[in-house]
């Protein structure tokens, strides 16, 4: 049952008891998803019943059972406390509902770890101002995906809560199309294939994600497009599922980490000295992973229809890959 007022009043009914509490709200909650249920409590924003007075309450994987009650602050955007700035952002596609921006590598997608003002969320904000959708919480408005920092391309940006919560839903049974470029050290064996793995964070450096048997199922699709000798191959990759850093996670699992990135990159020299100084060069001036996220296609949570976006690398980048592969 809900009782909408300036609050909103939950109360569990059997068919809803023994679900966790960010299951039964997202789905009793038009428009909200359960990150941001998560958001809403850290905010202090759910308060649930105890000896007759409400009090907050924290745990989203708390087990609901028949008639618990709670109340949630959804009106709480926190987009007060991020600052805006402007950005030169380049907008491959806009319209009433939603965004699909360029992001340029070197650009944090939304503000943590510190950085609470130069991310691409500052920028949204100074751009869309509050217009972007609230439903990822204080400091991710409007961002349904994420791409890391030192990766560039494509990524799309929700303005409304129903819009985001449609787009996430296609994020979660892994229907968008997402396809990226990416320059990697060696051959891959075999040339074309799939990698079907789990990952989890590493246990022995916390900023890593490591294939496991535990943890969450990745899936990527691989085919190389180029070779250079035996030495850097161009590969085309398309991610079935989105965990973090899956596909520099596969590559190196396979032996074939991505060029430039210095996190899951090792033993480089074998190849490095064997390359041409003037490769060698221009690949010691590339200062972040050799990763590009160029097409990203979804059904329109509005019209219904398809819509791809399409973004070749920076021209640093294509002309490298051009010197390497495809210079007569």
């Amino acid at each position: 049952m809900l009782i909408e007022t300036n609050e909103i009043h939950c109360v569990v009914c059997e068919k809803y008891s023994g679900l966790r509490l960010d299951i039964f709200l997202s789905q009793t909650i038009d428009n909200t998803t359960r990150s941001r249920i998560k958001n809403l409590s850290q905010k202090g924003n759910i308060k649930i019943k105890q000896n007759n007075e409400f009090v907050n309450f924290n745990s989203v994987s708390y087990i609901v059972k028949l008639g618990d009650e709670f109340i949630i602050d959804v009106n709480y955007s926190g987009m007060e406390d991020i600052k805006p700035k402007y950005m030169d952002i380049e907008i491959l596609y806009e319209d009433e509902y939603l965004a699909v921006i360029n992001k340029p590598a070197g650009l944090v997608v939304h503000p943590g770890a510190g950085n609470y003002e130069n991310t691409l969320v500052n920028g949204l904000l100074e751009k869309y101002k509050d217009q972007l959708s609230k439903n990822n919480g204080s400091v991710r408005p409007g961002i349904v995906h994420r791409l890391d920092k030192d990766t560039s391309g494509v990524i799309v940006v929700a303005f409304n809560d129903e819009t985001h919560v449609k787009l996430a839903k296609q994020f979660e049974v892994h229907s968008i199309t997402r396809h990226y470029r990416a320059l990697v050290w060696g051959l891959l064996v075999p040339k074309s294939g799939n990698i079907h793995t789990h990952i989890k964070r590493s246990d022995f450096n916390r900023l890593k994600m490591a294939v496991s048997n535990k943890g969450k199922e990745a899936i990527t699709d691989y085919k190389t497009i180029q070779s250079y000798d035996r030495f850097l191959s161009l590969v085309d990759l398309k991610l079935h599922t989105g965990r973090t850093h899956q596909i520099r996670v596969h590559m190196a699992h396979k032996g074939n980490a991505i060029v430039g990135d210095s996190l899951y990159g090792s033993n480089i020299n074998k190849y490095m000295n064997k390359l041409p100084s003037t490769i060698q060069d221009s690949i010691k001036n590339i200062t972040r992973q050799c990763l590009h996220a160029y097409k990203l296609g979804f059904i329109h949570p509005h019209t219904g229809k398809y819509l791809c976006i399409e973004q070749n690398e920076p021209e640093y980048l294509q002309k490298l890959y051009n010197d390497l592969f495809f210079t007569e």
